[in-house]
């Protein structure tokens, strides 16, 4: 696998840790099997990068941030699907860079979507499923979930999903956690325009991304008002930009151990 493949196991580890918590924002009682010792030495290893990452001597700055991330993720699919009310049967949910999400065998709301796409590299996709197919008493709640095969940085997605039954004229939800700070900066704005042109009303998108700092260390990251735009200019009628620490976005771990 290569590294940015990786960096879902010490999520994955993350997850885990989380989960062992009495005051867990949210329960993975999968994660533990797909984070491995890697996904340890991963986690460790990042902690020695808070000071560049901004957030100076606070080492538990990336376990924290997983923790809020998911429970926002986990929340925002939730709410979402309950506000199709009965038309969430005709709902699609498409994961893209997946590796080793649990949602499908954890959130109880995506038993009431049509289908569940999960898309990401050959290699995370059939670790994935290796490793789930050995836990034992695992059921999927989605009816239809399809583990797909694709490369992300080129153009073939729209093909990989319709040729799986991917419907442009039924409302999709979108989650991009983890994945566009890995793809160069055309191919993530590509990407994005994507999501308009493959979604019909009643879609929705939330994309996890690396604000621009200003400092230009990481080329790949964006500046928030230029990918507002970029969203707006997409077709999306709303939309909602949120920092790790604004009041939506902390759970009370903000800067918390």
């Amino acid at each position: 696998m290569s590294y940015a493949e990786t960096t879902a196991l010490f999520i994955a580890k993350e997850r885990a840790l989380e989960t062992a918590r009495e005051d867990a924002l949210f329960k993975d009682p999968y994660a533990e099997h797909l984070g491995g010792m890697c996904g340890q030495n991963l986690s460790d290893k990042v902690k020695s990068h808070a000071e560049a990452f901004g957030f100076g001597d606070w080492t538990g700055f990336h376990e924290q941030w997983t923790a809020v991330r998911t429970a926002y993720i986990d929340n925002w699919l939730n709410k979402a699907i309950e506000a199709h009310g009965d038309n969430a049967s005709s709902l699609q949910v498409v994961n893209l860079g997946a590796g080793v999400c649990t949602r499908p065998y954890r959130l109880q709301s995506l038993g009431k979507v049509a289908a569940v796409f999960q898309v990401d590299l050959e290699a995370m996709t059939n670790f994935r499923k290796k490793v789930l197919a050995t836990i034992d008493g695992l059921t999927a709640i989605p009816q239809t979930i399809h583990d797909l095969v694709c490369d992300l940085s080129t153009d073939a997605l729209p093909g990989v999903l319709e040729e799986a039954g991917f419907r442009r004229d039924k409302p999709t939800l979108w989650v991009l956690e983890g994945l566009v700070m890995y793809l160069a900066k055309d191919r993530q704005i590509a990407l994005l325009k994507q999501l308009g042109e493959l979604s019909c009303a009643g879609s929705g998108a939330v994309v996890n991304y690396m604000a621009d700092d200003g400092t230009g260390r990481n080329p790949a990251a964006h500046p928030v008002d230029e990918l507002t735009q970029l969203f707006k200019e997409s077709s999306w009628s709303s939309v909602n930009t949120l920092m790790f620490g604004e009041e939506e976005l902390d759970f009370g771990r903000y800067k918390a151990s």
